[in-house]
């Protein structure tokens, strides 16, 4: 730490002393709220150890300049105090492995409670040594007690976590990212807490509640440093209307326990929603990885069908390059044919450059991305890729475009792997059956106003009951070469787009019905 930084912790504390330290309890320097205790905590657990001289300093000057707190009474009490917040931020970052930005659940969970019992040995010892200053009662112990207690704890709670979130990295991705709904969420906070705390009319009591939906709202929306700024404004309008209206010390104590409640409460919850969010977008990041693979295992099974149908136009343009060349070395006047010849070469390119096309696209790695689809375009896309390995086993494959089938909004090459691993396993299922009747019946059409439906029917053996229930589970085949994902990754493509993949009743011996129902506008741009 640098000499700036440790007097900017001084200056910083001392005034979060001077803006806090407005219900002194009887002429001595007990706080309900102590905000400055939670930067202390923080700086402890950001820095270790070797900050507590700091802490001390700054809690000594503190009290001369803030609380009028003799000297002799100042210094043992301030040492003990660093001493075991530094112990108990020492066990928490080297035993308890919690360290910042306290963001998980587990984390913030032994970080409140472990606080709560260094609060209550910092409360004790600090009390003891006020028994030292001249206008100490001892009938005020129990009162002072719960006072200063429930003053460190809320302070730590509250503005611990939030202190060791406003490092650059933070407060520039809030600038980035202040969505409009913020906004709305802080402006619905001041306004509840402003009609909880602000009007003689309201009972802060029986409306506190209300405080609750807003942090709820933040909680499960806007994050968890979010929910700690609205929390720290609630605190903040609190105090200044205790103050404003001369609350009494009792009931400054009660609200404290309430706000305490609500600290916890929300704290929690946004910590709970944003461990949610980070394992959905893990879990989503390992499905689109998955699917990659599935898309690469599927592209190599077709992929020999594929280098035939590149040889064919790569001969032709071979052949029509030659033809041109040699009819103008014979015969220059003959620039018609030659350009006829020309147009035909560029024409193989293009169903080179097509058949290149479907397979980088097929096999890239991309983000999911929502844009207009052409359904029709796609299948035909799906029914091309897979006709070579088709040829291979003898099966027909039909493709069957309603007049009513509209342009969709999804993400096109996962539409395009569902249609081609359908594709892909009915022509499996038929390759491993002898029957002579080896067909395929690919259809769409709208399923209803706000839906299509895909359909893919085989004339192979069918499905067994008795794996039929277990068909779309990971890693469930029948084929040796088979990796048993293709199903699993469909059905979770088509319910990520707000749709369905099922299977009709097993009938063994009368092929399998695959239905796959796509919404035509994505859920995602619902939202």
């Amino acid at each position: 730490m640098t000499l700036s930084r440790c007097a900017f912790f001084v200056a910083a504390f001392v005034a979060l002393d001077a803006i806090s330290y407005v219900h002194g309890f009887h002429g001595l320097p007990i706080s309900p709220w102590n905000p400055n205790s939670g930067l202390a905590v923080a700086m402890l657990l950001r820095h270790g150890m070797a900050f507590a001289p700091m802490v001390a300093v700054a809690a000594i000057v503190s009290d001369q300049l803030v609380r009028e707190v003799p000297l002799v009474v100042s210094i043992p009490t301030e040492i003990t105090s660093a001493v075991l917040y530094t112990a108990t931020t020492t066990l928490l970052r080297n035993r308890l492995r919690v360290a910042p930005p306290l963001d998980k659940p587990r984390a913030l969970t032994i970080f409140f409670l472990t606080m709560a019992l260094a609060a209550l040995l910092t409360t004790g010892a600090r009390i003891a040594l006020a028994a030292h200053l001249p206008h100490f009662e001892t009938d005020w112990v129990a009162a002072m007690f719960l006072r200063q207690w429930v003053g460190d704890l809320i302070g730590i709670s509250l503005f611990a976590p939030l202190f060791l979130r406003l490092d650059r990295d933070t407060v520039r991705e809030l600038r980035r990212g202040w969505p409009m709904e913020r906004d709305g969420q802080f402006a619905v906070t001041l306004l509840m807490a402003v009609v909880v705390f602000g009007l003689e009319a309201t009972d802060e009591f029986q409306f506190f509640y209300l405080l609750f939906l807003p942090v709820i709202w933040l909680a499960l929306r806007g994050g968890i440093t979010a929910t700690l700024t609205a929390m720290a404004l609630i605190q903040v309008v609190m105090m200044a209307a205790t103050y404003l209206r001369d609350m009494d010390d009792g009931r400054v104590t009660a609200l404290q326990f309430l706000m305490l409640t609500l600290v916890l409460t929300g704290s929690l919850m946004a910590a709970t929603a944003q461990a949610r969010r980070r394992a959905e977008l893990a879990i989503r990041t390992r499905m689109d990885e998955l699917a990659r693979m599935s898309r690469i295992h599927t592209s190599n099974e077709i992929a020999t069908g594929m280098a035939h149908e590149l040889k064919q136009p790569m001969l032709a343009i071979v052949n029509y390059v030659g033809a041109a060349r040699r009819l103008l070395e014979r015969d220059p006047a003959q620039v018609d044919e030659a350009l006829r010849l020309m147009h035909n070469t560029d024409t193989q390119v293009m169903r080179a450059d097509s058949i290149i096309r479907r397979m980088r696209d097929f096999t890239r790695k991309s983000e999911f991305l929502v844009e207009a689809v052409d359904l029709g375009r796609t299948l035909r896309d799906a029914v091309e890729m897979t006709e070579p390995l088709a040829r291979r086993h003898g099966v027909d494959v039909t493709l069957m475009m309603g007049d009513d089938v509209p342009v969709i909004r999804a993400d096109g090459v996962q539409v395009l792997q569902v249609a081609v691993n359908l594709l892909t396993n009915a022509i499996h299922a038929i390759a491993e059956d002898d029957s002579p009747q080896r067909l395929i019946r690919m259809e769409a059409c709208r399923h209803d106003p706000k839906n299509v439906r895909l359909t893919v029917s085989d004339s192979g053996p069918g499905l067994d009951p008795e794996r039929a229930e277990h068909i779309f589970e990971p890693f469930v085949t029948t084929r040796a070469q088979g990796m048993g994902v293709g199903l699993a990754i469909s059905r979770a493509i088509a319910e990520h787009h707000g749709g369905a993949l099922w299977h009709d009743a097993p009938q063994p011996g009368h092929g399998a019905v695959f239905h796959v129902r796509l919404p035509i506008k994505a859920r995602h741009e619902h939202d």
